[in-house]
């Protein structure tokens, strides 16, 4: 299923986070952290907080207060317009 491929053609970004990347200026993905990540796409850990700070340095995502220990990452703002 190829939902709006194009809107999350980032250079160098791995099939995951082009997944990632096309839900979240959707609308279907207002938030992500290692866990959800990794449960998504059936990772290690370490691999799911590789993507996840990649896109942060990026600044494709912006971080969130923590929940507890928990890391919460959203889309950056204007990530649809980075995204075209």
């Amino acid at each position: 299923m190829r939902r709006n491929a194009k809107a999350a053609a980032v250079p160098g970004a791995n099939h995951r986070q082009q997944a990632l990347l096309r839900r979240m200026p959707a609308g279907e993905l207002k938030h992500v952290s290692f866990d959800s990540h990794l449960g998504d796409h059936g990772v290690t850990y370490l691999t799911a907080r590789k993507d996840l700070e990649d896109l942060l340095a990026r600044g494709l995502l912006v971080e969130k207060p923590k929940e507890g220990k928990r890391r919460i990452f959203a889309p950056a703002p204007g990530l649809a317009k980075k995204l075209k």
